[in-house]
């Protein structure tokens, strides 16, 4: 049996995944190591289902911020876990 073409539908999810993970690592990093809150991470996928007052109210708390940044960083291992496992599954039969 030989293995399948590889579809582009396969490329586009893994990357999609890639870019989710990386998304939640920089926010992980910019919530726990800076202390607030980064501009393109996973982090404001978040604040998006806030209305505007509560969204300013998590802003200035810094005990949300860190619940945030662990959030993030669960995210970004489950991201990491979900990637690798997708890569060895589907694509790297094309590479042997």
């Amino acid at each position: 049996m030989g293995v399948p073409p590889l579809l582009i539908y396969d490329l586009v999810i893994f990357f999609t995944g890639l870019l989710i993970t990386i998304s939640s690592i920089y926010s992980a990093w910019m919530n726990l190591g800076k202390r607030r809150i980064s501009k393109f991470g996973f982090d404001v996928f978040i604040l998006l289902f806030f209305n505007r007052r509560m969204s300013k109210i998590i802003r200035k708390d810094p005990r949300a911020i860190k619940r945030m940044g662990i959030l993030s960083l669960l995210v970004a291992l489950g991201g990491v876990d979900s990637s690798i496992s997708f890569f060895i599954e589907r694509i790297y039969p094309y590479f042997k």
